[in-house]
């Protein structure tokens, strides 16, 4: 693993730390307190952690596309939204829609 990163920083300039690879395990309290304010829960088989993991590597995947061509990364709409969206904004809301549901229904 911080061979890749070393290789990522030096051959595109690129710099990941270990505590963002490894975030989502702190990250995990925070998500669990902001459903449950939002009064929402995981979808089975759905577990905080993997949310946050989902959450953490969509991050990441986005910051090191952006940093190889940013283009790519920096705008999209949302069919239903004629507000312009990043894709970070676009992936964080579809891995919600599937890993999350209302907690008072049904």
């Amino acid at each position: 693993m911080k061979k890749a990163m070393v290789e990522l920083e030096e051959t595109h300039g690129i710099h990941l730390s270990m505590g963002s690879i490894f975030g989502s395990n702190r990250l995990w309290s925070n998500y669990e307190r902001m459903l449950e304010q939002l009064s929402l829960r995981l979808r089975e088989p759905y577990t905080i952690l993997q949310l946050a993991t989902l959450a953490a590597s969509l991050t990441d995947g986005i910051a090191l596309r952006a940093g190889l061509d940013p283009e790519r990364t920096q705008h999209a709409r949302r069919p239903d939204d004629e507000q312009e969206w990043t894709l970070l904004g676009v992936g964080f809301v579809a891995i919600v829609n599937e890993c999350v549901e209302d907690a008072l229904a049904g």
